[in-house]
This record gives structure tokens, C-alpha cells and sequence, in this order.
């Protein structure tokens, strides 16, 4: 998973994930376990449906390696102590039940082709940061004892492999020994919150910062998260009424505003947008995606020129803005002027981007060019 990659590791990952996506169910019959590296055991649940001759091709190259078995479902299930908790070297969250949160884990990630890491010191490693958390904190105990101890990481919503970070947002509360609701720590739930935005998990991250709303009423970051989820959900009044709370806490935070600003310019309301849009530039004059979103606003409302002349200040300051010359070009095709939209598409080309083929078909039928 880190970037010391076995020859086995990568099979897994071309036999095995392609596959896991078609597979529907969510039944495990197999587990490949996979403790080759000291930081972290690995674990990839086999789905019920996948096909035997490539069940057949992955037993051929577990059985070339010595830390690598396949077992059963029902035996690895029924021998958490053998499969899991003897791969704890020293167990630091004692607050979760670990093997059958794991096991949990294993069983509904499975047929998403997710493999699951169990970390040396009983944490859950599931993103790449994760299994590097656990290769750095492992050299370091075995290193020095004493000065990791007192160096460790005990706040969970810093400590990426801690097991309610991945617990709760998957499987809820339930492995929690400490249930979460007993938590008066705000930041936990900012935390949860955001990991569930990660995975698109909007209902959950949205109870998560209204919890962390009604521990800490003033907490700017919990309203504005929540204001971009809804937004995300198309509930713009809803975003809206968020961060207007949170520039009654911080008039000075410019992100609110121009996040304000987004809400009004999809709904619709392009002058209400400029205005946010405004309200940012006078404590950021420099920013460049408000100068990119100003712009869409004005281009919105068929004011070219203003546009263009926003998207010009967005190359001022990155002179290498895909969005930038992009946006500018949109704004030349309205014009009609298609020799100037068409250098601006060529550019953001030349930067490595793709442009969306119904403006290219529509830039093409327009000018009579092909490119």
C-alpha cells in the first residue's frame, strides 16, 4: 500500500478490485490476509460471486508467499484472537472493540475492493497517509520506547489510525466502547464530519457538525463545513443561513464570503454573488478564485467585458490558470469572437487540461473551425 509495493500486493490489486466493483453482494466467503509488513496487516474480504479461475490464479500466488494466507469467512470470523488481535503488537485503543469492529469493517468494504489495514498498535488504516502514520509511528517505538510515549498522539482527531475514525463514519458508534455522544470535545465531530464529507457521506457529516454546533454554538468551522455540504446538496437557503452565522461569529472571514457568494450565484442571484464576491477581494485582494467566480457571475448576466476583465486579473496573479482561460474563452465565444475564444482554449490544452466537448462542438459549429 505505501510505496514499498510486493509483487503480491500489486496482484491483489489486478486480480482482485476490478473484480470486487462487479461483484454485488456483500456476503463474504474468503479472507486474504497479508502480514508481510511489521507496521500493518492487511486484510481483502472476497466477495460471494467472484469468479473462480481467478480465485483459483490468486490461492497459486498466496500459497509463494509465507505471510500470506486465505482463510474462510466463517473461520476468520469465528477466530478474531488468531486473525486479529495477536497482530497487535501493543494495543493503544482499548476504547474500541477492535476485532469486531474490524471484522465489520472487512465484511461491508469488501465488495468495494477496500483493503483494510490493522495497524501494530491496534488502529485502522484504510487511506494511503494512514499506512504511512503506521510505518513512521512503528520505527519509531521500536527506535526509542520512552520518547515515543511521550511523543504519541492522543487527541483523536489528530491521530489518523485511531479506529473511531474510521468506525463511526462506516459503521457508526456501535464498536465504540466510548460512545461518541459522550464526547464534549467539538473538534471530534469537525473530525467525523469531515472524513464522512470525504466518503459522500452528506446526512452523516451533517449531524456531526450540527453536534459539534451544540457543544460550541461559536464554532466558525462547523458552520461553514455544514454550509458547503448543503450547498453540495443544492440547499442553498439552508448553506446560506450557515454562513450567515458564521460571519456573525468572524465578519472577517473572507472564505465564508466568497463561499456565500457560490450559494447566491447558483441560486441564481448574481448581485447578491458579486457583493460576496466583493466582500472577499477587500480582505484577499489576491484571490484568484473569487476573481474566476466574480467573473462567472458577470458572465452570467451577459456582461462580457466585466468578465473578461476579472478573468484577466485571475492570469495576473497565475499567469498558468487553466480556469482562467478557460472562463475568458467562454466569454469570447459569447462575443462571438471565436479567434480569441479558440487561443484561450488552445491554452488551457497546452496546460495538460481537457475542455468539455459540448463547448468544444459548440466553439466548433460556431466559428466554422475545427480547432
Amino acid at each position: 500500500m505505501v510505496d514499498k509495493l510486493r509483487n503480491f500486493r500489486q496482484m491483489l490489486i489486478i486480480i482482485i478490485i476490478p473484480i470486487l466493483f462487479s461483484c454485488a453482494s456483500t456476503q463474504q466467503t474468503f479472507v486474504v490476509i497479508d502480514k508481510t509488513a511489521p507496521s500493518y496487516t492487511l486484510y481483502f474480504g472476497i466477495p460471494k460471486g467472484f469468479p473462480e479461475e481467478k480465485f483459483e490464479e490468486l490461492k497459486k500466488e498466496a500459497a509463494k508467499e509465507k505471510e500470506v494466507e486465505i482463510v474462510t469467512w466463517e473461520r476468520f470470523s469465528q477466530d478474531p484472537d488468531k486473525y486479529i488481535t495477536a497482530r497487535i503488537i501493543k494495543n493503544e485503543y482499548s476504547d474500541y472493540q477492535i476485532e469486531k469492529g474490524m471484522t465489520e469493517l472487512i465484511k461491508k468494504t469488501g465488495a468495494e475492493g477496500v483493503p483494510i489495514g490493522l495497524t501494530w498498535n491496534g488502529g485502522v488504516a484504510v487511506t494511503r497517509s494512514d499506512y504511512e502514520h503506521a510505518e513512521r509511528t512503528y520505527r519509531e517505538y521500536q527506535n526509542n520506547p520512552g520518547e515515543y510515549e511521550r511523543m504519541r498522539i492522543f487527541d483523536p482527531s489528530r491521530d489518523p489510525v485511531n479506529p473511531g475514525n474510521h468506525f463511526l463514519p462506516l459503521l457508526g458508534n456501535t464498536y465504540a466502547r466510548e460512545k461518541l455522544h459522550e464526547h464534549k470535545d467539538a473538534t471530534v465531530y469537525i473530525r467525523h464530519g469531515t472524513l464522512s464529507t470525504q466518503r459522500g457521506r452528506y446526512d452523516d457529516a451533517i449531524s456531526y457538525f450540527s453536534k459539534a454546533i451544540e457543544i460550541d454554538p461559536r464554532l466558525v468551522e462547523a458552520y461553514k463545513n455544514r454550509g458547503n455540504i448543503y450547498s453540495r446538496m443544492g440547499k442553498y437557503d439552508q448553506a446560506i443561513l450557515d454562513y450567515n452565522k458564521a460571519l456573525e461569529i468572524d465578519p472577517a472571514d473572507a472564505w465564508v464570503y466568497h463561499y456565500r457568494g457560490n450559494a447566491y450565484h447558483k441560486k441564481g442571484n448574481y448581485d447578491q454573488a458579486i457583493s460576496n464576491y466583493n466582500k472577499a477581494f477587500e480582505m484577499n485582494p489576491n484571490d484568484i478564485l473569487a476573481y474566476n467566480s466574480r467573473g462567472n457571475s458577470y458572465l452570467s448576466m451577459g456582461k462580457y467585458d466585466q468578465a473578461i476583465s476579472d478573468f484577466n486579473k485571475a492570469m495576473e496573479i497565475n499567469p498558468r490558470d487553466p480556469q482562467a482561460y478557460y472562463n475568458r474563452g467562454r466569454a469570447y465565444y459569447f462575443k462571438k469572437e471565436y479567434d480569441k475564444s479558440w487561443d484561450d482554449i488552445k491554452k488551457v490544452q497546452d496546460l495538460g487540461y481537457k475542455i468539455p466537448s459540448e463547448f468544444l462542438n459548440d466553439l466548433r459549429k460556431a466559428s466554422g473551425r475545427e480547432k
